[in-house]
């Protein structure tokens, strides 16, 4: 809106102005003039696209991994002298999270400090946090693959090379591209056939001095060099691929997909006293989320809001939400956007929301054909890309929209103007040749009054009754059917009062315009909804529910546990692969935390919506596998386990085992709470089907966020692995001692990260850390070892197994003006290989 100018009826001073909306707040600036708001705007609009950009990357190059150091360098000369004195570094550490000691410090001066000026200029820092990201946890690895440097350099470059006075940090030993490659294929598991496994070849060539050597033409990585690849996100513990591209079938319905939902999506806080704000709609949309929830009340002024009913929360317009979905709702994914709608307003408010959906989505809304939900077929997310479906109830009593007669009905709450319209003659009596069609409504209304308000039928009508007062519809004044009119009257915006309606030709008239514009309004807003709401009726049987492809229902989350209960995760999981549900957290849920997502996944809940502002294990499970499963595009194909036995795709689910060696962590950050330096534990928690949901613990490293080493191994089997999730978090562990022997314990979060088991890569990997909000965190992970054996594990690679072994691959690296060829070839393409953790491609492939 900025850059598009703004009207010349905009006060001076908000033509100034604009609004940065960031993961920890909004705040608002005010520019001297508009033309240097604009260039503010045009600037961190750049910016955040390149920043974007870098957290898409998976390889940090060097002109990046400099910035970093460039930006301690900054951080740490608070005078700006150009310079680091030993106080500064030892701030600089600090806030590092590491707690260095005197002797410590005096050494880093007297190894780095080569002209004793008592201060680390540029280059001498940066040598020194060169050698700082090393991590040496990588080490052994790479002196087992690499070869000594006085087998590779000449002579008279080993001194030079490695020297104090080098860039370089010292080291014994270096690996070529060859040795790289065998590293990749006979310890990391990966395969020639995938053009994705040898990208670190690829971001090796990308790699200046000092991380690499250049001799003679070839280029030879350092360990430094060495540990910044290991710590890229090329190398992440899980798939890229996974992370980067949509790569599962999205032409199925629905049902068959795991959907990003949002609960209360509007509040920032809690349910009570929360503030609501649109930043937190974009914030929700923009992380992926397809399905977002809009709770619709009455405003004041006669327009509908969004807020949290009968609390003390803040509401935003319905137009402005509907906005910023619409701007906001396809930056993160292409794929269907879900409105969720919970609609409190009386039936006026309800008619303009049906005119502000097709205003503002336009082309974009998704709509039912002609004939209404009988004959709609559940569409799929790749036939709605770019589209916006809305979900909601009927409006009560508007009957068939769909049907051809619709136009003509006279019954149902709000068409009852029509009826006695056609029956009162001009004297406002009911004529006796009339009475057949005024039996035939009042018995409906009969009906209506039964089912709503528990009233039970009336014995007879006078049809010679003249309607005067309320219409003769009842004498006393808790008949809920006594001021029927006033309400029809109401909702059309006449309102004549309770003291009596005049039947006169022209109010007959107006009466039944304003009527009928209603109903016609009602009938726009019911014809915006794709997926139309529906309640489970009593003495149900699931096998007998005859609901419509585009019908869903919503449940509570004990309610739909005690589905699952009554019917069992298999009849479920059939029910869910043909119908639609959502399910929500409990009401009691004020301070707006979250239940375990993980059973309502696996019992075929296609959107399980949760309070995306809230932290905490539930939401930490929800944002690891929508964000880096299938694209992180919010729309996840159902394993196939879960997909009902009777699928065309069911498949038993395969177990395996999975052995993890916890190595070191780097960078880590404090907790928010604290400024002193942590002491880590990491917890990983398995969350999947009964017999995997597990919990495990490091010990405590006390003193050192920097870079604590644990060096601990887990192993145990997985069961159904498919549809396992594992959560990453390093947690502050301190000890309080209270006297007596008596102490206190408490934890608190530095970083998080969850992913689906399904695209844990063996290997030595880079575990990248996220902070609370699950934004990424720079230079911040753990490293672990990682291997995975047993039928799963044999089962998920048939693809690559089949291509291998027919023939040899050829794998093309550009380099400047050059490209160079590493030729794979089987030579034993029959082995069996009885577990993944024992297969050895060094007995069985040769680089020629």
């Amino acid at each position: 809106d900025a850059l598009a100018g703004v009207e010349p009826s905009v006060p001076e001073k908000h033509r100034r102005e604009f609004r940065v909306i960031s993961t920890d707040g909004t705040r608002k600036f005010r520019a001297p003039s508009h033309e240097a708001m604009q260039l503010w705007v045009v600037a961190l609009l750049q910016f955040a696209r390149e920043t974007r950009a870098f957290q898409k990357k998976r390889f940090v190059d060097d002109a990046q991994l400099e910035g970093y150091i460039l930006r301690e360098f900054h951080r740490a000369d608070r005078n700006n002298s150009a310079g680091v004195e030993r106080g500064e570094l030892v701030r600089l550490l600090r806030l590092m999270n590491v707690q260095p000691s005197n002797a410590y410090i005096e050494s880093v001066f007297a190894e780095f400090d080569k002209d004793d000026s008592g201060t680390l200029e540029w280059k001498e820092f940066a040598r020194l946090f060169r050698i700082l990201l090393i991590k040496d946890a990588v080490l052994p690895y790479f002196r087992e693959h690499g070869k000594p440097m006085d087998d590779v350099l000449p002579p008279s470059m080993v001194a030079p090379a490695f020297s104090k006075e080098s860039p370089v940090p010292g080291a014994e030993y270096v690996m070529s591209e060859d040795s790289l490659l065998t590293f990749l294929t006979s310890h990391q598991v990966e395969f020639p056939d995938r053009d994705e496994s040898f990208a670190l070849i690829s971001d090796m060539r990308k790699l200046q001095d000092p991380l690499v050597l250049d001799v003679a033409g070839a280029r030879y990585l350092t360990q430094a060099g060495f540990s910044h690849v290991m710590s890229c996100p090329t190398n992440s513990i899980f798939d890229p691929l996974k992370s980067s591209i949509v790569y599962q079938d999205m032409t199925r319905p629905l049902t068959h997909y795991w959907i990003s939902s949002s609960h209360n999506t509007y509040l920032e806080g809690d349910q009570l006293i929360g503030h609501s704000s649109l930043e937190q709609y974009i914030d929700v949309l923009c992380s992926g989320c397809r399905c977002v929830e809009i709770d619709c009340w009455d405003g004041e002024e006669g327009y509908p809001i969004v807020t949290h009913g009968w609390t003390l929360t803040t509401g935003l317009r319905f137009r402005d939400v509907i906005c910023v979905c619409r701007d906001h709702g396809f930056i993160a994914s292409q794929y269907p956007l879900i409105l969720s709608l919970e609609v409190h307003c009386g039936k006026r408010q309800i008619g303009l929301m049906g005119e502000i959906l097709r205003e503002v989505l336009g082309e974009k809304l998704l709509l039912l054909p002609d004939g209404g939900p009988e004959e709609a077929e559940l569409t799929s997310p790749a036939a709605a890309m770019n589209k916006v479906i809305v979900k909601g109830k009927l409006p009560r009593g508007l009957g068939d929209i769909w049907s051809s007669t619709w136009s003509t009905e006279a019954c149902g709450i709000i068409g009852v103007n029509s009826l006695f319209d056609r029956e009162v003659g001009q004297t406002g009596a009911l004529s006796q040749s009339s009475s057949p069609f005024l039996e035939q409504g009042l018995s409906r209304l009969d009906a209506f009054r039964q089912k709503f308000f528990g009233m039970r039928p009336r014995a007879s009508y006078d049809d010679s009754v003249r309607i005067s007062g309320s219409f003769g519809l009842g004498t006393g004044s808790d008949d809920p059917l006594a001021s029927f009119a006033d309400r029809v009257s109401d909702v059309s915006g006449d309102n004549p009062g309770r003291s009596g309606v005049s039947l006169s030709s022209r109010s007959r008239t107006k009466k039944a315009e304003a009527t009928r514009m209603m109903r016609q309004r009602l009938a726009d807003y019911a014809r915006s909804l794709y997926l139309i709401g529906q309640s489970l009726p009593d003495g149900y049987r699931l096998s007998q529910l005859d609901f419509q492809p585009c019908h869903i229902i919503s449940f509570s989350e004990t309610t739909a546990q005690r589905f699952v209960r009554r019917w069992g995760v298999d009849s479920a999981r059939e029910h869910h692969s043909r119908h639609l549900s959502r399910v929500y957290p409990a009401s009691r849920r004020v301070s707006s935390n979250n239940f375990n997502p993980m059973p309502m996944w696996l019992s075929g809940f296609q959107l399980v919506a949760l309070n995306y502002q809230a932290s905490g294990l539930a939401s930490l499970l929800n944002r690891g596998l929508f964000l880096h499963e299938n694209g992180g595009v919010g729309y996840i194909l159902k394993p196939s386990c879960i997909q009902g036995k009777t699928s065309a795709d069911y498949q038993e689910p395969l177990p395996c085992t999975f052995d993890i060696k916890v190595l070191s962590g780097h960078n880590l950050p404090k907790p928010a709470s604290s400024e002193e330096v942590t002491d880590p534990v990491v917890r990983i928690s398995f969350c999947g089907s009964t017999g995997d949901s597990r919990v495990i613990e490091t010990k405590r490293v006390v003193g050192n966020g920097f870079n604590p080493e644990w060096q601990e191994h887990f192993s145990f089997e997985v069961q159904q692995p498919e549809v396992a999730i594992m959560a990453i978090e390093v947690l502050h562990s301190s000890v309080s001692w209270l006297g007596g022997g008596r102490s206190t314990h408490k934890q608190e979060l530095m970083a998080c990260v969850a992913f689906p088991f399904s695209g844990i890569r063996e290997g030595l990997r880079w575990v990248p850390l996220r902070d609370w909000r699950h934004q990424p965190l720079e230079q911040c992970g753990l490293l672990v070892e990682v291997r995975i054996g047993g039928p799963w594990a044999e089962a998920r690679r048939p693809a690559w197994k089949s291509r291998y072994s027919e023939a040899s691959f050829t794998l093309t690296l550009s380099h400047g003006t050059e490209e160079q060829h590493h030729r794979v070839q089987a030579s034993q393409p029959n082995d069996p290989s009885p577990d993944v953790a024992e297969w050895s491609p060094s007995s069985s492939v040769t680089i020629i």
